[in-house]
């Protein structure tokens, strides 16, 4: 239950947030780039109130989208740090990654990501995730830690575009580096070889036999 005062006041963060940033589909209005500032104040006037994660999240992908990545770097840990429990906070993370990921801070991005990938076990977007520690691990030359991020991804139940790539992204790896070949596929092909072998040895036995 919501008292009178309580909807006024998330009549007004909804007001403001409209303001700030007004939805692209609403007929008659010209496109419109969200106003940064204008959300950032939002989230901080409404702190208090269920959206304002989300407001400040928008203000932090606005930054992204404008290529202003150190901006959205800087917003993203404030969410963080802000809504350490929020309902979105892989979001936030995530969108933390990546603005360290654009800006060329290999090695903090990885150290994200694999946060990430430790906390948001259960949540389905952790494979976004690893696919992004798995492309980073192969540009800094760690071939068996992209593998394994890899196969996480393609041993999943997954069934969407994500996936597909891992896949790609694990054979071509394999590809450019055979050593990385799981070591079973390798023993097998191997046991079929003696196999092959057993019998060509006994079926030449059987024929001397013969004879």
């Amino acid at each position: 239950y919501m008292s009178h005062a309580q909807k006024q006041r998330l009549e007004a963060a909804n007001e403001a947030m409209f303001d700030a940033a007004p939805p692209r589909f609403m007929a008659g209005m010209e496109e419109q780039e969200p106003d940064v500032e204008a959300l950032q104040k939002v989230a901080k006037d409404f702190s208090s109130m269920p959206t304002a994660q989300q407001v400040a999240l928008l203000a932090a992908d606005a930054l992204y989208s404008k290529g202003d990545f150190a901006g959205a770097l800087k917003a993203f840990q404030q969410i963080t740090k802000d809504y350490p429990t929020g309902l979105d906070s892989f979001t936030a993370e995530y969108g933390a990654a990546s603005s360290q990921d654009a800006l060329g801070e290999t090695e903090s991005a990885i150290q994200s990501y694999q946060r990430i990938v430790d906390t948001y076990k259960n949540d389905r977007r952790v494979h976004l995730a690893r696919l992004s520690l798995g492309r980073l691990l192969e540009d800094a030359g760690r071939s068996t830690d992209a593998l394994a991020a890899y196969d996480a991804i393609v041993d999943s139940d997954l069934l969407n575009g994500w996936k597909t790539e891992a896949s790609l992204r694990r054979e071509a790896l394999i590809k450019a580096h055979p050593e990385l070949e799981p070591e079973v596929a390798v023993e097998e092909t191997a046991a079929d070889s003696e196999g092959e072998a057993s019998v060509e040895t006994a079926t030449e036995t059987t024929a001397g036999s013969d004879q």
